[in-house]
């Protein structure tokens, strides 16, 4: 376990000394132009760190309704695409360029471990992993995904969303044995996945940016001031609440303030990453990035027996990376999981790469270049709006409080 990152969520790179060792030699340390924001670097690029000849350091990741018609666009104009070799190392995007290389087949490589940086990748399709000294961002060549992750089912002459998510007769008859949260025990979901897969990709330096952001994405009481600031793309802080920042503090949260008519109970942002297409700096849209920790209980002895950090872009949720310590709680949390995901309005579970139990919950086989198509579209839509068919925003994967597994499963519509 390590301890919580105190970086400021608007990271440069000039501020990733606290998160990343230096990149191998001969390459020079990061010059000064590359402490420009990552929003905002695509006028400058800089020399990268030059490529790794090590390549036996990267290890392989453990780990709806009908579709819009600009979805299908989408995967009409990658089906064109794929009959052209299509690398992977060409669908990096250009402003990143300076911070990541890529390193070998499906893996990229850089020496920061920035929170901003690894927000930014996300947006893009790429799956965070780590070795001890560096970053390994993986754009799988085929990505394994439950897509759609939704159905219409008709029912009392209503239609009505149906997961399509698998879930076995025998998972369905444990489901009562556990209970579910959501946000309630980072370190423990961290501890598990290392206890069972030993430290794998999840080292340090990435767990302390996942915390990072996963802070960041937690309910907290929070200043409507600054909700409606963040809501408008406004993220200037006072000095007081920069000052709380540097401490180590939530700078939107106010103990003292329960009664107080100017909060409210919000999910943060997480960090908020730029969408900068066609290489240009200024970028007006931007994508929430938040980061989750998934429990399930052992319902009479109250301890944790199994759970998954993963994080959401638009409507699409991805897997990161998971443990069960008790028979059957695996198989639990993600058929409760994919029932949530279901209820919320996502539209595609993303599971990284592919494995059986995967397969047996549904998840195909995505070329990498649907995927990335897919997920340019995805990210700037909400989950509500899949639900709804509105212009609303606010639907959030949250659960602070232990509910029963059987009966989240039940469920026809997800109340939190």
């Amino acid at each position: 376990t390590t301890s919580r990152a105190s970086t400021p969520s608007t990271c440069s790179i000039g501020s990733c000394a606290s998160h990343a060792s230096a990149p191998p030699s001969p390459s020079p340390s990061p010059s000064s132009s590359q402490q420009t924001h990552i929003q905002t670097q695509t006028q400058t690029q800089t020399t990268a760190s030059s490529k790794t000849t090590n390549t036996t350091e990267a290890a392989a990741a453990t780990t709806t309704t009908t579709t819009s018609s600009s979805l299908a666009s989408a995967l009409s104009l990658s089906s064109r695409r794929r009959n052209v070799q299509v690398s992977a190392a060409s669908l990096l995007p250009p402003y990143l360029s300076g911070f990541v290389q890529h390193s070998h087949e499906d893996f990229f490589i850089s020496p920061f471990f920035d929170p901003q940086l690894i927000a930014q990748l996300m947006c893009e399709g790429f799956l965070p992993i780590s070795t001890s000294r560096y970053l390994l961002p993986k754009l799988h060549k085929e990505r394994c995904v439950i897509y759609p992750l939704q159905q219409q089912h008709q029912q009392q002459n209503q239609n009505q969303n149906q997961s399509t998510v698998h879930t076995s007769k025998s998972t369905k008859k444990k489901l009562k044995r556990f209970t579910f949260s959501i946000n309630q025990d980072f370190d423990g979901v961290v501890a598990g996945c290392h206890e069972q897969h030993g430290v794998a990709w999840l080292y340090p330096k990435i767990v302390s940016s996942f915390r990072y952001i996963h802070e960041r994405t937690k309910v907290s009481k929070v200043s409507k001031t600054l909700q409606r600031q963040e809501e408008d793309g406004h993220e200037t802080l006072t000095q007081n609440q920069k000052q709380e920042q540097e401490h180590g503090t939530d700078a939107n949260t106010d103990t003292n303030t329960e009664n107080d008519s100017n909060t409210d109970i919000a999910q943060g942002r997480g960090v908020v990453a730029s969408l900068i297409e066609n290489d240009r700096s200024d970028a007006t849209s931007v994508c929430d990035v938040k980061l989750y920790s998934i429990e399930v209980w052992n319902q009479q002895t109250g301890k944790l027996a199994g759970g998954e950090l993963g994080y959401t872009i638009g409507t699409i949720y991805t897997s990161l990376t998971g443990f069960s310590c008790e028979d059957s709680a695996g198989s639990v949390q993600l058929a409760t999981l994919g029932k949530i995901l279901c209820l919320s309005g996502y539209e595609m579970w993303d599971l990284g790469m592919g494995l059986d139990y995967k397969t047996n919950l549904g998840a195909k086989a995505m070329e990498r270049i649907d995927f990335v198509d897919l997920v340019k579209d995805m990210r700037v839509r909400s989950p509500f709006q899949s639900r709804t068919r509105t212009s609303i925003s606010g639907v959030e994967l949250i659960c602070e409080e232990k509910m029963n597994c059987k009966d989240i499963y039940d469920m026809n519509e997800w109340k939190f």
